[in-house]
C-alpha cells in the first residue's frame, strides 16, 4: 500500500474507513468508488477514527482510551497515553469520548489537541509528557479545532473563537466573542491567511432509520474586531469537513475537485443511533447537493 499511496499523493484527499470485521483500515481515492488499499491494525486493537490531520489518522482505542497516531504511508503507529488517565471522573471505568483530534507539525514532535468528554473540552499532549493537559480556561462545548500559522484555534457552539498555545503554563486567548447565528454545528477553516467559520444545518431525514441530514451550509469571514461577513463564493477553493481537521485546498493544486464546493462527511455519529450516512458535496453557487460515493463499509473520514 505504501508505494501505491505515495504514487497517488497528488490525488489526495482520500477517504478512510475503519473496518471492524477484519480489524483494519480501508482507503479509497476520491476519483474511484472502489476500495483501493487496506491496512491491518495491531492484533487486539479496537479503535475508532477520531481525527485526521497532517496525513495522520488519529484513533481512540475503545477498550483502553489510548490515542494512537497512524501514518498510512510508513505504516507506523505512535501510541499516546490514554485520555482517561488524565480525565477527572467519579467512575474510573468511564469511557471518554474523543470528538475530534488534530496535530500541529507532523511527522515528529507534534502536539495533539483534542475535543473530548461530554462537555466537549480541550486537552493536548506534547511529546515526552506522561499525561494530557486540560485547557480549563478555554471553556467547553467546542465544535471544532484546527492548527494554522503556528497556533491552535477552537470554536464553540456559540461561535466563540479562542487561540491555544501549549506551554508552561498554556495560553488561551479569546479572539472572537460569542455571536448569534442559526445552525447546528460550527467549523473553522483557514483560507489565504483569513479565518472563516462554516455553519452546518441539519434537519430530520424523511427516512426514520437515518434520523437526520444536512440541508444547508453558510460560510462567513471572521473579522478580528468580532464581526463576521457572509461569503457566497470561495472561488477555486474546496472545503473538506467531517471528522478530519477542517481544511480548504485549491483546485489549482488538487485536481479532480470542483471549486466553490464543500465536501463533507458525517461527524455526528456519536449522537445518533444510525450515524455515518450524512455525506455529500455542496455546491455554494447552485446551493445544491450531490452524493459522495463510497462503499458501505463504515463512516468515512477524509485523509488529507
Amino acid at each position: 500500500m505504501e508505494s501505491n499511496l505515495t504514487q497517488a499523493k497528488d490525488q489526495s484527499p482520500w477517504l478512510a474507513f475503519a473496518v471492524a470485521r477484519n480489524n483494519g483500515i480501508s482507503f479509497q481515492s476520491y476519483s474511484s468508488d472502489k476500495v483501493r488499499h487496506h491496512q491491518q491494525l495491531p492484533p487486539g486493537y479496537s479503535g475508532t477514527i477520531c481525527g485526521s490531520s497532517g496525513g495522520f489518522l488519529i484513533m481512540a482505542d475503545q477498550n483502553s482510551d489510548q490515542i494512537s497516531l497512524i501514518d498510512p504511508l510508513k505504516k507506523v503507529v505512535f501510541k499516546l497515553p490514554p485520555i482517561s488517565a488524565s480525565y477527572s471522573s467519579t467512575d474510573s471505568r468511564q469511557h471518554v469520548i474523543v470528538h475530534k483530534a488534530v496535530v500541529s507539525s507532523p511527522p515528529f514532535d507534534c502536539v495533539v489537541m483534542i475535543i473530548y468528554g461530554e462537555q466537549r473540552e480541550l486537552a493536548y499532549y506534547k511529546p515526552g509528557n506522561q499525561t494530557w493537559t486540560k485547557l480549563e480556561k478555554a471553556g467547553s462545548y467546542f465544535d471544532d479545532v484546527i492548527f494554522d500559522k503556528g497556533e491552535f484555534y477552537g470554536v464553540d457552539e456559540y461561535g466563540r473563537v479562542v487561540t491555544c498555545r501549549p506551554g508552561y503554563p498554556p495560553s488561551v486567548q479569546e479572539i472572537v466573542m460569542p455571536w448569534n447565528f442559526r445552525g447546528d454545528k460550527v467549523y473553522l477553516v483557514a483560507i489565504n491567511r483569513n479565518l472563516y467559520v462554516v455553519i452546518r444545518f441539519l434537519k430530520d431525514n424523511p427516512n426514520p432509520t437515518l434520523g437526520y441530514e444536512t440541508y444547508n451550509f453558510e460560510v462567513r469571514l471572521l473579522n478580528w474586531d468580532g464581526g463576521c461577513r457572509r461569503v457566497g463564493n470561495i472561488e477555486d477553493w474546496v472545503i473538506f469537513l467531517g471528522q478530519n481537521e477542517s481544511i480548504a485546498l485549491s483546485t489549482q493544486t488538487f485536481k479532480g475537485f470542483k471549486g466553490n464546493c464543500i465536501y463533507f462527511t458525517d461527524d455526528n455519529w456519536e449522537s445518533y443511533k444510525y450515524g455515518g450516512h450524512d455525506s455529500g458535496v455542496f455546491d455554494m453557487k447552485e446551493r445544491s447537493f450531490q452524493p459522495l460515493k463510497y462503499p458501505a463499509l463504515s463512516r468515512p473520514v477524509w485523509l488529507i
